[in-house]
């Protein structure tokens, strides 16, 4: 009698443990695709250069991260310098995610991005983004990347500066 009731605590022990784990998987699964799903919304909303979506896609303490810049600490900066990098890029860039890994309420993304400059060429680089659970959903929290924002989205020499006279 005793080895029977060892054997169905472990059955249902095995059991719940199967339940559980399903039950991660898909919360996993689910939480993959809410951030995949707030990653191209973040890219649509940089090429329509729309600071309020870029705004709201952001965590309150965002902090933007980009070459030898000082680093951005606010969604509404944030948002603008996207805006102006986004005229930069001819607001075309793509971007496609090649790691995530989500850890409770935070996960942390590798991805690459593409821009286009004026010239018409493609140049790539690429992305480390942290992304938090809130209640309204996963929102950027930190952001890496190379050159999105940098020198090197600069005219070149035989274009004409920002603001700057060209006779």
């Amino acid at each position: 009698m005793h080895t029977r009731t060892r054997i169905l605590s472990r059955s249902v022990l095995v059991l719940l443990l199967g339940v559980s784990l399903t039950s991660v998987a898909a919360d996993q699964a689910t939480d993959r695709q809410a951030i995949e799903s707030a990653a191209q919304q973040w890219t649509r909303a940089f090429n329509a250069r729309d600071t309020a979506a870029l705004a709201a896609l952001t965590t309150e303490d965002v902090l933007v991260l980009d070459g030898g810049k000082n680093p951005i600490d606010n969604p509404a900066l944030a948002s603008h310098v996207w805006v102006v990098a986004s005229s930069l890029t001819q607001g075309e860039i793509k971007t496609s995610g090649r790691e995530l890994v989500i850890t409770g309420d935070t996960a942390w993304r590798v991805g690459t991005v593409a821009y286009k400059r004026s010239d018409g060429a493609w140049h790539k680089g690429q992305t480390l983004e942290i992304w938090r659970r809130t209640r309204a959903g996963w929102k950027l929290h930190r952001q890496m990347s190379s050159h999105l924002m940098e020198h090197t989205l600069r005219p070149p020499p035989s274009e004409p500066l920002l603001g700057t006279p060209t006779n």
